[in-house]
């Protein structure tokens, strides 16, 4: 008798307990990964030709200002709310005689999010990494030529070491670092 009755009872109690309801819901976890990446754009080998720019006696070596298109992407997502990326520059040596800078423009494209802060001014490069980029929050650039922040290199001779300054061809790798705040 009891097994009947508990027969019974599962038999009729069971649609009761596997029925769908009119609504139903599940979890979904979104994980961001907080990472960054740099990219140079455009044009990659850059030769700034120091020359004697007139025929006068007297005079030092010119800079002769061939326009190059680079252009500097990035993406960065931050880690928490308060943190920040920046970009430095650095190079691999010095040339004697010479000072090297880079001129970093605002950014325009296609980028969203909290671009990057410059000043319009020449950052001197040398084997001490200077921030040119500062307070990036989560954001891009947008990809390619045209996004991002414009690059324009500058080579002025300096007067201290001009006496050390010789002809010839000196390659210097120029790095940019995105770093976490």
């Amino acid at each position: 008798m009891n097994r009947i009755f508990l027969l019974s009872l599962l038999c009729y109690s069971c649609p009761l307990l596997c029925q769908d309801g009119n609504t139903s819901s599940h979890q979904v976890e979104v994980v961001v990964d907080a990472r960054s990446v740099i990219d140079i754009e455009g044009d990659k080998d850059v030769q700034l030709e120091l020359r004697n720019t007139t025929n006068t006696a007297g005079l030092s070596i010119g800079l002769n200002n061939t326009p190059f298109n680079i252009w500097l992407n990035y993406s960065a997502v931050k880690s928490s709310p308060s943190s920040s990326h920046s970009i430095r520059v650095s190079s691999d040596k010095e040339i004697l005689g010479v000072n090297l800078y880079v001129r970093v423009r605002s950014a325009t494209g296609s980028g969203k999010g909290e671009l990057g802060v410059t000043q319009n001014i020449p950052y001197r490069i040398s084997k001490k990494p200077t921030f040119v980029i500062t307070n990036i929050g989560t954001a891009y650039t947008g990809d390619g030529v045209g996004n991002g922040h414009k690059l324009t290199y500058e080579a002025t001779l300096d007067k201290v070491s001009y006496q050390d300054l010789t002809q010839g061809s000196t390659r210097v790798v120029i790095t940019y670092t995105i770093i976490e705040d």
